[in-house]
């Protein structure tokens, strides 16, 4: 069972959440905080599995609150809430450490499959948010030079792609190591060299950079 933060200012909306997940036997306990301050205390004390917080809160800066959690609690899934769609306040969650990104249009918004989703190494994106990504790919003339030209200048070796590549398909430490060949010890090595050229600092993080980059599909 795992316990669920919820940062959210708006009481019609941690109602919501609190509800549905009330009725769901994984979750053993629902903390609901009003102001990030409160949850930043409360999170010296206490570790979360999952951290749902709204992107349009009135009090702070919602990606540094993401940046701190992910130093203090890299192991806290977090997943994003807000209003806005566009590509570039989603890139720069994700870059602050989100692993996943929900729209409040999204019918219950989808919280139950995205915490399932993101345990399992997943990044959960509202349908909306991944069609805009895509059409933003796909339209940028640009893109695929930038992409190569990124993708250059990061110069990842051959193991280390294939060590990413296959991180985000779901496999673990072991299995890697047993696909490619190598020492269970090694692939923890071969993470932190990932995360240092791509920027990120844990596996989630550089999945969803590895995939923005076009380095893994």
């Amino acid at each position: 069972m795992i316990n669920v933060a919820i940062l959210e200012d708006k009481t019609f909306l941690s109602d919501r959440f609190s509800g549905v997940l009330s009725k769901w036997d994984y979750v053993a306990e629902t903390s609901v905080f009003k102001s990030s301050p409160d949850f930043q205390q409360a999170m010296l004390q206490f570790f979360y599995d999952v951290l749902l917080v709204d992107l349009d809160f009135s009090d702070d800066c919602m990606l540094e609150v993401i940046r701190l959690i992910g130093k203090l609690h890299p192991k806290t899934a977090v997943i994003a809430i807000s209003d806005k769609s566009d590509p570039e306040t989603v890139v720069e969650c994700i870059k602050a450490g989100a692993s996943g990104y929900l729209l409040k249009g999204d019918a219950t918004f989808g919280v139950k499959s995205a915490i399932s989703e993101v345990l399992n190494r997943g990044a959960p994106l509202s349908p909306t948010v991944a069609l805009h990504l895509l059409k933003r790919i796909t339209v940028s003339p640009h893109f695929d030079t930038k992409s190569r030209e990124r993708q250059s200048e990061l110069n990842l070796t051959k193991r280390e792609c294939e060590v990413i590549g296959l991180l985000s398909k779901g496999l673990s430490t072991k299995d890697v190591s047993l696909e490619l060949g190598i020492s269970e010890k090694t692939v923890p090595v071969h993470l932190r060299n990932i995360y240092k050229k791509l920027g990120t600092s844990n596996r989630r993080q550089a999945i969803i950079e590895a995939r923005h980059l076009g380095l893994v599909h």
